[in-house]
């Protein structure tokens, strides 16, 4: 015996279509349902707002998520620079100094990316000082 896929319709106490596992869509369905006109209304009416409630929960999210990785990157941004003058001030001693007894928790590879940058930017001003 084959194995068929049946659909089968549900309709609630007022007449909208509750469940339908075929291939039509929910607003089909509701639609040639054999209902009131104001049932229908509010059956198509629900999923448009539940729509509209994710879309605006979902773009408050990303908003959020935007605004706590400007943060993190301007704290990140904060702490290696803190991290570059220590640094700094430790080698004009002489004496050597390990980041992560600090607490910072940099790469190397960010370490040296960030001097390097912050060398270039002082040239750079030591250049434009130079023919003022």
């Amino acid at each position: 015996m084959k194995n068929r896929k049946t659909t089968k319709k549900s309709t609630s106490t007022s007449g909208v279509l509750v469940a339908d596992r075929g291939s039509r869509s929910v607003e089909t369905n509701l639609l040639t349902c054999e209902s009131d006109p104001i049932a229908q209304s509010k059956a198509l009416a629900n999923p448009s707002m539940h729509s509209q409630r994710l879309s605006r929960q979902f773009e408050r999210t990303v908003t959020q998520l935007r605004q706590l990785q400007k943060t993190r990157r301007a704290k990140e941004e904060s702490d290696l620079s803190g991290l570059l003058d220590i640094m700094e001030m430790v080698e004009a001693t002489g004496e050597t100094y390990d980041p992560s007894e600090g607490g910072f928790v940099f790469s190397k590879f960010q370490r040296d990316a960030a001097i390097s940058a912050r060398n270039r930017k002082n040239r750079a001003l030591e250049a434009f000082a130079a023919n003022r």
